[in-house]
């Protein structure tokens, strides 16, 4: 069962590092993440696009789901970090795509791992990544003892029920 944990939280730490998913909703911070573009068509998937391309490894939609921001790592610890907010904060429709989710005017912020790992992490993503896949070859082969296990209790059983 260890072994299955921390194959979860290495799962987690590669998804956290190297692929596009959702970090939160966050309080918009005037000056933290770069502006990037505004339009009636932005989806989050844009913002993550246009993000990723200029190696940035968050992006941020706000204002009515119109404008999209770029951030670095940094931006998230320091003298002045970002800081979450309720998920309810963040309820403005995409303006390109209103099943979507893009912050909530210009106080808060719907924030997405791009995907970019910052080139002093990319080391530590792929190392991640090697070692993920070892673990599920690991997980893989212990499954596969346990269940040999199992068909010679059966067959141990069934010998024994012959035998007499």
């Amino acid at each position: 069962m260890s072994r299955g944990l921390a194959l979860v939280v290495l799962l987690g730490l590669v998804g956290a590092i190297s692929a596009q998913s959702y970090k939160g909703c966050y309080y918009r911070q005037w000056g933290v993440f770069t502006f990037k573009k505004s339009g009636d068509d932005m989806t989050n998937q844009k913002c993550v696009e246009l993000c990723k391309k200029d190696s940035f490894p968050y992006s941020g939609t706000y204002y009515y789901g119109k404008k999209c921001s770029c951030g670095k790592e940094a931006e998230f610890g320091g003298r002045y970090p970002l800081k979450t907010a309720e998920e309810s904060k963040c309820s403005s429709a995409c303006a390109g795509d209103p099943n979507q989710k893009c912050g909530q005017g210009n106080g808060f912020m719907s924030v997405w791992n791009t995907g970019y790992v910052e080139p002093g992490k990319r080391g530590m993503a792929e190392k991640l990544e090697e070692v993920n896949g070892r673990m599920r070859e690991l997980i893989a082969k212990r499954e596969m003892a346990e269940e040999m296990e199992e068909m010679e209790e059966q067959l141990r059983e069934l010998e024994a029920k012959l035998s007499r």
